[in-house]
């Protein structure tokens, strides 16, 4: 899945805040940078990694990248286990 577009930096956060509502995911935006933060219902199917909460946050920034003058997404996990982080941005990037 790419992760960069040519589409205005405005649209990408409105089609980001499009599909976290969609999954159900919290989310403060201020400018380009939007916070996000997630409760995982622990089932049967989910293991968390030793340590790890059932809170998930990550920030989603929408950046300009200039060589190729398109725009792209920086995913970076705050808290959280980290399968279940790959999981949701896969989703995201999916949709």
């Amino acid at each position: 899945d790419s992760t960069t577009s040519s589409k205005p930096a405005f649209i990408i956060r409105d089609e980001i805040e499009r599909v976290l509502g969609n999954l159900l995911i919290s989310y403060q935006t201020k400018g380009f940078d939007i916070i996000c933060s997630h409760s995982v219902v622990n089932s049967e199917d989910v293991v968390l990694e030793e340590g790890a909460t059932n809170e998930l946050k990550f920030e989603i920034s929408i950046v300009k990248v200039q060589l190729l003058n398109v725009n792209g997404l920086l995913m970076k996990k705050i808290s959280g286990d980290p399968w279940i982080y790959k999981s949701i941005c896969d989703q995201i990037l999916q949709n």
